[in-house]
């Protein structure tokens, strides 16, 4: 009786614990086995880690692949409640790396010199190395300070209506230095136009035109108003984009002279 029981009791563990292979498709010989105690029931998983670990076409062996899933398996659990050191990559530190990182920024838009050193710089790369790529930038023409202060020069004037004074400031912060600061507004602001009317307020005759045609709509905003407290709200308006008095008073005189109240 004895003999039959054990054989019994064999037979039916051999038939409950049957073997379940699952493989990762991109990894050619690997996979996860899992044994369960009931037929639909909770699984146990038992890593499974090939004998002879071949580089895949990522360029990382199958352990170490496994282990990169880990990882990031815990990094996604830990998220939001535990901030730790992040890891750095295998090009971290490196000119490559440096110079990698440096091209994903630019693709999304225009940094001055400052700027990319300040960004490469937070990703803790070497001084020697963040130098190295921005110099080499720059030599590429990939980072150009000159035609970078055009541009946005180009685009506040004519997207926002913003003046010298404020186009300047904002400039400066960004590190582009004064010289390529007053180049590009005299590019922008005085258009190679050469008179007293010029020298005095620094816009050509058709910023003029275009400042006037924009103020014209803030003039008409407010028609229902006092017309002191209209002058108030034009002569912030004006300010508060960077406009001399110069220019200010210019723009008013000509609103009061053609709107006659």
């Amino acid at each position: 009786m004895s003999i039959f029981s054990a054989a019994n009791f064999i037979t039916k563990l051999s038939i409950t614990l049957q073997p379940r292979h699952f493989c990762l498709p991109w990894l050619k010989n690997s996979g996860f086995r899992c044994f369960s105690h009931k037929e639909n029931g909770p699984a146990l998983p038992v890593r499974y880690i090939p004998k002879k670990s071949k580089e895949n076409e990522n360029g990382f062996t199958d352990i170490e692949y496994l282990e990169a899933l880990a990882d990031v398996e815990e990094a996604q659990i830990q998220r939001g409640i535990h901030y730790g050191k992040p890891k750095r990559s295998k090009t971290s530190g490196t000119k490559q790396g440096a110079g990698k990182l440096a091209i994903e920024l630019l693709a999304k838009r225009a940094y001055t010199v400052v700027e990319l050193r300040k960004k490469l710089t937070a990703k803790n790369f070497p001084v020697d190395v963040v130098e190295a790529v921005v110099s080499d930038f720059q030599d590429r023409g990939l980072i150009n300070d000159s035609l970078y202060a055009e541009t946005f020069s180009h685009s506040r004037w004519k997207s926002s209506t913003w003046g010298p004074r404020r186009i300047k400031q904002a400039l400066l912060n960004k590190g582009v230095c004064e010289g390529d600061v007053e180049k590009a507004l005299k590019w922008v602001f005085e258009d190679g136009e050469d008179h007293d009317q010029k020298s005095n307020m620094r816009l050509s005759n058709s910023s003029l035109q275009q400042l006037y045609e924009q103020a014209s709509k803030q003039w008409q905003r407010s028609q229902n108003v006092a017309h002191e407290t209209r002058k108030t709200r034009l002569i912030r308006w004006l300010q508060y984009r960077g406009f001399d008095w110069s220019v200010v008073s210019f723009i008013l005189k000509r609103l009061e002279t053609e709107n006659p109240p």
